[in-house]
């Protein structure tokens, strides 16, 4: 397998090549170099369900700060680099307890500092399993030019078959897997590697 180069991000790179985990490791927004660019609109797609045998209440909050860490981090550098940027849970706020949470992708500040501030209010309980929230508010209802980055800590038969339809509809979806902070920690030093071993898949 031939390892890609990454270098750091500029404006007209197509989103469905940048590295997400390195970006919100490094504060760098970095991409796996090819030839092509486009210009998409990216959603933050995050799962709350921390496994598939979990109820309404999470299990293990944890996992979830630290998906909820990636996506503000990630937004905060698309955003502040152009791309038009919003984020989706199936959670919700305790104003708006009825709806799982959907903010459509937009630019600028005070729409960055809107995403902080739903994200920090979200409540440690979901609204709704992930598959459920995918059909609801994303599969076959968002324009193709809009690219989507999951956030989950697995996957199951029911999600990958959504995120196979948005594919066939013509959207880019990437899948950063969560792992607890201990497991990440241990596998710092792995995480380049296994990074640039994914990259063999674009």
């Amino acid at each position: 397998m031939e390892f890609e180069q990454i270098k750091d991000y500029v404006t007209g790179d197509d989103i469905r090549n940048i590295n997400w985990k390195a970006t919100a490791r490094t504060g760098v927004m970095q991409v796996h170099q090819h030839d092509y660019t486009a210009d998409h609109r990216l959603m933050i797609l995050m799962n709350l369900d921390v496994s598939q045998t979990m109820w309404e209440a999470i299990s293990q909050p944890e996992i979830v700060e630290h998906g909820l860490s990636y996506a503000a981090s990630i937004a905060q550098h698309t955003v502040h680099k152009g791309l038009e940027t919003g984020f989706g849970c199936n959670g919700y706020t305790l104003d708006n307890p009825d709806h799982a949470m959907y903010i459509p992708p937009q630019l600028g500040r005070e729409h960055l500092i809107h995403l902080f501030e739903q994200m920090a209010r979200l409540e440690m309980a979901r609204s709704s399993d992930f598959p459920t929230f995918l059909e609801r508010h994303i599969v076959g209802q968002t324009d193709t030019a809009t690219d989507f980055l999951v956030i989950t800590a697995f996957l199951n038969e029911k999600t990958e078959h959504d995120l196979q339809q948005l594919r066939q509809q013509g959207h880019g979806v990437e899948v950063l897997i969560l792992h607890n902070a201990e497991e990440e920690g241990h596998n710092a030093n792995d995480t380049k590697h296994t990074d640039q071993v994914a990259s063999g898949n674009h």
